[in-house]
């Protein structure tokens, strides 16, 4: 049995009350948890939606970024909120920003530090990373990056600088630009990331109208 109803801190609660979505939330995160297929693999992408709030309400005041999947899904909802319950789901939220800053952060959310962290790789290049495990939703994980790499090169301060806000239920999150955001999903290749480059476009050109 897969519960549905998500566990708020009251900061969260607080914050989607003001911005009048606990109601299309709650429902969202029903919705997420009771898709037909891979139900434990729901209820972690429905955790990883709430808990990008929860992190991106205590980082705003510090540089921070939210990059793969959790910030594509950004996207998603800012062009149709609905599109969340479609979109295929992740299980970690990928966050560029300072390791100790960020670390208080993602503690005062509830996870928990992963022993063994080591350079984590891929297509593009290398980036520390951080892991941080929330075993009691699924083993959601978030995981902090100090740099990015985009075709070879060190781009961190231009996905600072390109940086945007993008509303998640009220919660303003910050994400790459569309542009920088559109580079790095090509770099990293694989399939899933030639669709979220598509969603992305939509997204951009939903925006701009």
């Amino acid at each position: 049995m897969i519960h549905s109803t998500p566990r708020l801190s009251p900061l969260l609660q607080e914050r989607l009350l003001e911005a009048g979505t606990t109601e299309l939330f709650l429902d969202h995160y029903k919705r997420i948890c009771e898709r037909s297929e891979a139900l434990t693999k729901n209820k972690a992408y429905a955790e990883c939606v709430k808990e990008t709030m929860e992190i991106a309400s205590r980082a705003r005041p510090h540089p921070y970024v939210v990059l793969g999947g959790m910030g594509v899904l950004c996207y998603a909802y800012a062009e149709n909120p609905e599109n969340v319950i479609t979109w295929r789901g992740t299980a970690d939220i990928d966050i560029l920003g300072h390791h100790r800053t960020l670390d208080k952060v993602v503690k005062q959310v509830g996870f928990k530090p992963v022993l063994g962290n080591t350079w984590g790789r891929n297509a593009a290049g290398t980036s520390k990373i951080w892991t941080y495990d929330k075993n009691e939703t699924g083993h959601v994980l978030a995981q902090v990056r100090q740099d990015v790499i985009i075709a070879g090169r060190d781009k961190t301060q231009q996905v600072y600088d390109s940086s945007i806000e993008l509303p998640l239920y009220g919660i303003n999150v910050k994400v790459p630009g569309p542009e920088t955001f559109i580079a790095m999903k090509r770099d990293a290749g694989r399939s899933k990331d030639k669709v979220d480059i598509e969603l992305l476009r939509q997204a951009r050109a939903a925006l701009q109208r």
